[in-house]
């Protein structure tokens, strides 16, 4: 077979074309994870991700604290605390909120002070 034939030409030049389209795709594909490596992260840009929810202060007094037990299991017990406490409001509305222990702790009745409310739940207090 001649080297100037049809087929020997595409024979030589199809192994050629191949590697310029697989090389063409290759450095594509690096092109595009340099650039997605230097955009810029939310972080830095300079509006937030998500609106926060807003934060709602109340004073209020401690009207009354409670803890439920739950057990449950034989073999093997185990025991599950929650925390109320309940606030009287400026307008003698009373407001129930399950804390953590810590906060549950460190309040006594008749404490005054403002509680901080997020989306209808307790957030924090500070007395006065």
């Amino acid at each position: 077979m001649p080297l100037n034939s049809p087929i020997s030409t595409l024979i030589v030049l199809m192994p050629l074309i191949l590697l310029g389209i697989f090389s063409f795709f290759i450095f594509r594909r690096k092109k595009t994870e340099r650039a997605e490596q230097n955009e810029p992260l939310a972080e830095d840009n300079a509006e937030p991700l998500y609106d926060e929810p807003p934060l709602t202060e109340i004073r209020a007094t401690v009207l009354r604290m409670r803890c439920e037990v739950n057990s449950y299991g034989t073999k093997t017990p185990h025991c599950h605390e929650e925390y109320f406490v309940t606030f009287l409001d400026e307008y003698d509305k009373e407001l129930t909120y399950a804390v953590d222990k810590d906060t549950y702790l460190t309040l006594s009745e008749g404490q005054k002070g403002t509680v901080a409310i997020v989306n209808d739940r307790f957030y924090g207090f500070a007395e006065d």
